[in-house]
């Protein structure tokens, strides 16, 4: 989708230049970001991205919400829609996810996480979108589960609820743990140890 900017014959793409906001935001953060940044991030005047989307703060509101929705269409991709039993599509996620921050793809964290840490406690309305993506996470980790129950690879007495809750507490803990630094063995042994909750209630 494009957009006509002040001046004649002049248009944007609101898709591209929203993953140029979140890119600005994604590397200095929300309160670190003035707007002269966000015009040069993003190639847009002023006037086009105040009449396009808001001030700042809804700016940053639409960035995050196209993060999400990418975040979760790449993981139900992975999970829900990919070859293999649950155990293995679980591992080869979280093997893309550390393959992804070895690389230094995310090597600013995950701009979910960032926002809980950084706006969580004094802005509701991002803390509410956060909250909101966890909670499509963990169905999405759950549906994975429930299906393996129902194809017989996992045990019926599997809390799957409680599992993917565990899975996407992990998940968030590794990708802050990753930022900092963490060697990519001790990450290892930490997905390790999520996956073996699954390898017990695996029927034989």
């Amino acid at each position: 989708m494009s957009v006509q900017m002040a001046g004649p014959q002049k248009q944007f793409d609101i898709d591209a230049a929203l993953d140029r906001a979140l890119a600005v935001f994604w590397r200095q953060g929300f309160e670190l970001t003035s707007v002269q940044d966000l015009v040069n991030g993003m190639g847009v005047n002023r006037a086009s991205l105040y009449d396009t989307f808001g001030n700042k703060s809804e700016l940053y509101k639409k960035a995050l919400q196209r993060y999400i929705e990418q975040a979760l269409t790449k993981t139900r991709d992975m999970l829900l829609n990919s070859e293999g039993t649950a155990e293995q599509r679980l591992m080869n996620y979280f093997l893309g996810l550390n393959e992804q921050h070895k690389n230094g793809e995310h090597h600013f964290g995950c701009f979910l996480n960032n926002t809980a840490v950084e706006l969580g406690p004094h802005y509701p309305e991002f803390a509410q979108q956060v909250r909101s993506a966890w909670q499509a996470m963990e169905i999405i980790f759950c549906r994975l589960l429930d299906e393996a129950v129902a194809k017989g690879e996992l045990s019926k007495d599997l809390d799957t609820a409680a599992i993917a809750a565990t899975i996407n507490m992990m998940l968030q803990g590794v990708s802050v743990m990753a930022k900092a630094g963490t060697p990519e063995q001790h990450l290892g042994q930490i997905i390790g140890t999520v996956m073996s909750l699954l390898h017990t209630h695996k029927v034989n």
